[in-house]
This record gives C-alpha cells, structure tokens and sequence, in this order.
C-alpha cells in the first residue's frame, strides 16, 4: 500500500492502485476466519493509512529510494540508498 500512499502524497492521480488492491483483496480472501466486506474495507482503509504515516515518518529515506529509483537503480543500490539516509540520521 506504500505505492498507493506514496503516490497520493505527491499527486492527485494514482495509477498504480489496481494492482496494490488486488494484491491486497488476495491476501484478504484468505483470511480465516473470512473477513465481512466490510472488516476488508476497514483493513484496506488501516494499511493505506499506516504506509502514509510511515513514509511520512521516514520522509528522508523515500526521497532517497525516489531518488535511486528515478536513475534505474538495482534493488541493491535502491537497498544501500535507504539504508545510507537511516545512518546519516542515526549519526545526526
């Protein structure tokens, strides 16, 4: 929910959402006992909500991942891009 939140922060258009949900309904449809429609819709709502505070609790190392994103980062670098911002933090 992190692309759905992230997204949202910056723009008033979110493309990528259809597949966030979905992702999310499969993991939903799998919980036992079955949640209502509207336990699901609760869960939904909390895991936007809580990614949302969390990159705005973690505001440096988004920009960083954006960053290392944007210039076609590996996954390793994106990795190393965060985990540079969180300890230039922790020495701060």
């Amino acid at each position: 929910m992190a692309g759905v939140a992230g997204e949202g922060r910056w723009s008033e258009t979110v493309v990528g959402q259809t597949a966030d949900l979905f992702d999310l309904q499969k993991v939903l449809n799998r919980a036992r006992p079955p949640l209502s429609p509207s336990a699901q819709q609760n869960a939904t709502r909390w895991a936007v909500w809580t990614a949302a505070k969390l990159l705005r609790d973690r505001d440096a190392e988004y920009e960083a991942l954006c960053g290392a994103m944007d210039r076609g980062a590996s996954l390793a670098d994106c990795v190393r891009a965060i985990e540079k911002t969180e300890t230039v933090a922790a020495a701060q």
